[in-house]
């Protein structure tokens, strides 16, 4: 008795699956030449448009981690030159 509602869960479930795949027909997709260029020069876009994202955060954090250590060897170097 306790798991009548998931059994009515499961038949109402598989009915609309069953219900779905019944309605679904079969279509004859075609493809032209102009969309395949322009869906393969989306996908080459979008690779070389992450490629410039990530060199910019490289670069970004390539200038922070180099400003950082260069700073304290100009720190130190004075406090030596001054002593």
């Amino acid at each position: 008795m306790k798991h009548w509602k998931r059994d009515m869960f499961r038949a109402f479930w598989s009915s609309c699956v069953l219900l779905l795949f019944m309605t679904i027909r079969v279509h004859a997709q075609y493809l032209d030449p102009g969309t395949g260029s322009y869906l393969i020069q989306l996908l080459i876009a979008g690779f070389l448009a992450t490629l410039f994202y990530l060199k910019g955060i490289r670069n970004s954090l390539t200038s922070y981690f180099k400003n950082l250590f260069v700073r304290k060897y100009e720190t130190r170097h004075e406090e030596d030159s001054t002593a």
